[in-house]
């Protein structure tokens, strides 16, 4: 879709732009099915930031108060309540707000958000009249670490929070395993670029998350579907050789018996249970007989897997 008003300069220049920080919080349901919110990171960022309403004084029987609201327009990917996660918190003037609307203001320029925020503190301090947050806004960006990029580079997977690193050059820039880079249209698992001077900003989110804050030159980014992780389980194996007495075991003890022919013979006092019933021994007749046995705790053993030929008595 077209850009219908290109505005990208007029909102990307120092005379308008403030520094806010977010706040993003990771939220899960506990045991009691209440919302926990934990924060993820403190993320710096810049928009133009300006006064809206509601900021109307409160008055009621038992207090006053003045209600605080904020607008911000912005490329930084902000959020409102999402899947696993809480509303972003804005940092702003020393007063903290929450994102209450957001829409898409793409049609200004590429990436463009436009959301509103309201106070989260009883007190708010008051107004800036030193022109501060404009000041700080046009400071430049220091990043961590700047990467000359060649061939692949693996973002680290333990990333620290709000650590920036900036690449320039021509290659393949990596997600961390099960982590992403995220950018104003969607995640990705890889950020490509063929161009020798071409530069990308990302700032880290934890949790292997990974944000682009400013780019230039020719970038692809792609999402590559990662290999499914298999799960090895480590269990003891027993070479059968004619008879081998199974121990009381405790649960979750699992055991890999191995070999033939040869009888397995259950604890005193315990069985080996399958799905036709429960049994004190069970024989391999054939070599290379294979029986897997979970331990249930006081002599109980039950057949997970088999084969080879077994009879069980």
């Amino acid at each position: 879709m077209p850009v219908a008003f290109d505005l990208r300069d007029a909102l990307s220049a120092p005379e308008f732009v403030d520094q806010f920080r977010v706040l993003r919080r990771d939220q899960n349901i506990d045991t009691t099915g209440r919302a926990r919110n934990t924060p993820m990171a403190v993320v710096g960022a810049l928009g133009v930031v300006t006064a809206t309403s509601p900021n109307e004084l409160v008055r009621l029987p038992e207090e006053q108060h003045q209600s605080k609201s904020i607008e911000i327009t912005t490329t930084f990917p902000l959020h409102g309540p999402a899947e696993g996660l809480s509303p972003d918190l804005i940092l702003w003037h020393g007063d903290t707000f929450v994102v209450t609307l957001l829409d898409d203001w793409s049609n200004y320029g590429p990436g463009f958000i436009h959301v509103v925020c309201s106070s989260m503190d009883g007190v708010d301090l008051p107004p800036e009249a030193t022109g501060v947050g404009q000041e700080a806004a046009m400071k430049p960006t220091l990043f961590d670490e700047t990467v000359q990029l060649v061939g692949e580079y693996q973002l680290p997977t333990k990333g620290i929070f709000n650590q920036r690193l900036l690449f320039i050059g021509a290659g393949t820039i990596l997600a961390p395993t099960n982590g992403q880079i995220c950018t104003d249209t969607g995640n990705f698992t890889t950020a490509q670029s063929s161009e020798q001077f071409a530069a990308l900003a990302l700032t880290c989110l934890g949790g292997g998350q990974w944000v682009v804050t400013s780019k230039s030159g020719d970038w692809t980014f792609a999402y590559v579907i990662p290999p499914t992780p298999i799960a090895v389980t480590t269990i003891e194996t027993i070479q059968l050789v004619d008879t081998y007495q199974l121990p009381d075991g405790t649960a979750n003890t699992q055991l890999l018996i191995v070999g033939g022919p040869g009888t397995v013979l259950a604890p005193p006092d315990g069985n080996i249970s399958n799905t036709i019933g429960s049994f004190t021994s069970a024989m391999a007749s054939q070599p290379l007989s294979a029986l897997l046995l979970a331990g249930m705790g006081e002599g109980q053993w039950v057949v997970v897997s088999q084969s080879g030929g077994w009879a069980f008595s």
